[in-house]
């Protein structure tokens, strides 16, 4: 379910249902909403004209109505612990992805043994990456991996974190890396 958030964000694409088969572009009101509601109206207005596009509306569709379509194309195996390493990072002022909507991304991978780590970043919205604060988060994405990127066990993963073993080197990566035998009941 949408936040009212993220339905004023992505109104502009939803509000027309012919928008889910052709390219929609955002105003500079409504990028700055969306996109850089976090920082000044002029650095917005700057973002917009340097990088809004017109993009497809269908992605924003397959998300907003994912719960109601039983083989959503936004569906994402969060128990699987052959991935790679995951790094999630929340905007705490994000509109267009709250914050609460990251968080419940977090909390559906507690099951995995595969490393999944969360950074919220107070004051940040949806241009994090490409607003004037951009280089905390490439810091932070940067440094992630030398500083163990892993999580701790959540208490409800049981044993499949293994939290007491410790970390194989993989790659330059420092992850847990499951043992053939420790399959989890019902994986092939």
């Amino acid at each position: 379910m949408l936040s009212p958030a993220q339905l004023r964000a992505a109104f502009p694409v939803l509000r027309n249902p012919a928008n889910r088969n052709r390219p929609v572009f955002l105003t500079t009101a409504q990028f700055h909403y969306a996109f850089g509601n976090a920082i000044s109206e002029r650095e917005s207005a700057q973002l917009h004209d340097a990088w809004a596009i017109p993009a497809p509306g269908r992605p924003l569709f397959e998300a907003a109505f994912a719960n109601l379509a039983s083989h959503s194309p936004t569906r994402v195996d969060t128990g699987n612990s052959a991935r790679g390493p995951l790094l999630l990072i929340s905007g705490r002022q994000d509109h267009a992805v709250p914050d609460r909507a990251t968080s419940s991304a977090f909390r559906q991978y507690r099951h995995s043994a595969a490393v999944t780590d969360l950074k919220r970043l107070a004051g940040r919205g949806h241009s994090l990456t490409i607003d004037s604060g951009w280089r905390e988060v490439a810091d932070i994405v940067l440094d992630w991996p030398a500083a163990g990127g892993r999580r701790q066990a959540d208490a409800r993963a049981g044993n499949r974190d293994k939290p007491g073993r410790p970390a194989r080197e993989s790659g330059g990566w420092r992850l847990y890396l499951p043992d053939p035998g420790d399959r989890r009941p019902g994986s092939s």
